[in-house]
C-alpha cells in the first residue's frame, strides 16, 4: 500500500512538472493542453485504483481456501471445501429441528430458533436445557475442507460438568457405525469466567486442550486433509494445533454431517449459536 501511495505522490508532481513545462515550453513546438495532460494523468490514476481493487487484501495468518492469498506468505491458499453452511436466519422462532435440514439425534428440540440475540442478521441458536441435546445436519461430502462456527456461551452460569461439544462425522453423529471417523472439539468451564477447549485425538484418549474463550462471540475454525488423514483447530484465529489424529482417522474417507452437543446439569446459562461456514 505504501508503494502504491507513493505512486499516487508521483502523478502529483509530475502534474505541478507539466504545468511548469507548459508555461515556458518555446512557441512553435507541439504542444498538449495542460487541459488534456490533466486529462490522461487522471485516467493513469484511474488505473491505478482500478489495479489496488484487484490486489487482495491479505490478513497474516488467514486462509479462506478460496485460492488466494489471503495471509501474505507468497502462496496461494487451496481451496478447501466446508461441511454446511449456514446463518439461520431464514428460519422462523422455535425449534431448529425440521428446519433447514437440521435433524433431531437427542432432544433436539432444546436447540431453538431465536432473535433475542445474534452474531448476525435476525437469528441464532440458542439451548439453555439441563438435558443432553444433539442435533446434526447432513451436508456437503469433504475429503479435504474446513469448517468455522460462530458461538457464545455464557459458562459464567454453567454448572462444572456443563459442556459443548462440535462434531463433523461420516454419518449422523455415532450412528454411521464403531468405524466411523469424527473430529470432536470439547468446551467446558475453566472457573468462572474462562472456558477451555479440546479436541480428541483418538478414542478412548485424553483431550487436548489448546484454548481458553470467555463469555463472548467465539471462533472455532477446523480444518482436515486426506493426504494423510489429520486434522487441526483453533480458537479465535490464534495459532493452529498441530496437525493430529482424530477419532478413526486410519477409516477416514470424508465428512458429510456437523454435529452439536449441549449439556449441564444446573445453572441458567446457556449456548448461542451462529453462522458456520
Amino acid at each position: 500500500m505504501k508503494k502504491n501511495l507513493s505512486l499516487l505522490v508521483f502523478l502529483g508532481i509530475l502534474l505541478a512538472f507539466n504545468f511548469i513545462i507548459a508555461k515556458d515550453m518555446p512557441a512553435g513546438q507541439p504542444f498538449q493542453s495542460l487541459e488534456n495532460r490533466i486529462e490522461n494523468i487522471e485516467e493513469e490514476i484511474d488505473k491505478i485504483w482500478q489495479k489496488l481493487g484487484e490486489e487482495p487484501v491479505c490478513v497474516p495468518e488467514q486462509e479462506v481456501c478460496d485460492g488466494v492469498d489471503n495471509d501474505c506468505d507468497g502462496e496461494i491458499d487451496e481451496i478447501c471445501s466446508l461441511v454446511v453452511e449456514d446463518d439461520f436466519n431464514s428460519y422462523t422462532a422455535g425449534s431448529i429441528v425440521g428446519q433447514g435440514g437440521w435433524q433431531n439425534y437427542q432432544n433436539g428440540d432444546n436447540f431453538i430458533v431465536q432473535s433475542f440475540l445474534t452474531r448476525e442478521g435476525p437469528r441464532a441458536l440458542f439451548n439453555d436445557s439441563s438435558a443432553d441435546s444433539i442435533i446434526v445436519k447432513q451436508g456437503n461430502s469433504s475429503t479435504d475442507g474446513s469448517q468455522t462456527i460462530w458461538f457464545m456461551p455464557n459458562l459464567t452460569q454453567w454448572d462444572s460438568n456443563a459442556f459443548f461439544q462440535v462434531r463433523l462425522t461420516k454419518g449422523a453423529w455415532t450412528a454411521a457405525g464403531p468405524n466411523a471417523s469424527f473430529v470432536a472439539i470439547t468446551f467446558e468451564q475453566d472457573g468462572g469466567t474462562e472456558g477451555k477447549v479440546g479436541y480428541s485425538p483418538g478414542l478412548g484418549q485424553p483431550y487436548i486442550y489448546f484454548g481458553k474463550y470467555r463469555y463472548e462471540w467465539s471462533r472455532l475454525d477446523i480444518e482436515w486433509r486426506s493426504s494423510d488423514k489429520k486434522a487441526r483447530y483453533r480458537i479465535n484465529t490464534e495459532n493452529w494445533t498441530a496437525w493430529d489424529d482424530f477419532p478413526n482417522s486410519s477409516y477416514f474417507t470424508d465428512f458429510d454431517y456437523i454435529g452439536f452437543d449441549f449439556k449441564k446439569s444446573s445453572g441458567s446459562g446457556g449456548l448461542y449459536i451462529d453462522f458456520l461456514y
